[in-house]
């Protein structure tokens, strides 16, 4: 237990600008180590790791490059969305993905 409350605390000072969606889930879940509540323990790191691999992703996109001229692109989120990985899809005018 006290392996996963240093590893929130750590989370927590590491992404002190991530605040309004992350801290609040570090805290339930410290509060929620703290009363044996493993359930909601489990329920609220898994939603501040979302948040901040959400975080991450907005970030990614921003070094993204445009799509070149002509083209449209569409943001890939998907289920490796986990994992903080983004990749960008360019259409065509005739529709086809190049």
């Amino acid at each position: 237990m006290r392996l996963i409350s240093t590893a929130l605390l750590a989370l927590g000072f590491a992404l002190p600008a991530l605040a309004d969606d992350i801290t609040p889930r570090l805290e339930a879940a410290l509060a929620a180590q703290s009363a044996g509540d493993l359930k909601t323990l489990t329920a609220e790191l898994a939603a501040a790791t979302a948040a901040v691999n959400a975080e991450r992703g907005k970030r990614l996109e921003a070094l993204l490059p445009a799509a070149p001229d002509g083209m449209t692109q569409t943001l890939q989120a998907d289920y490796m969305a986990n994992l903080a990985i983004m990749g960008r899809r360019h259409r065509g005018r005739s529709g086809l993905y190049q």
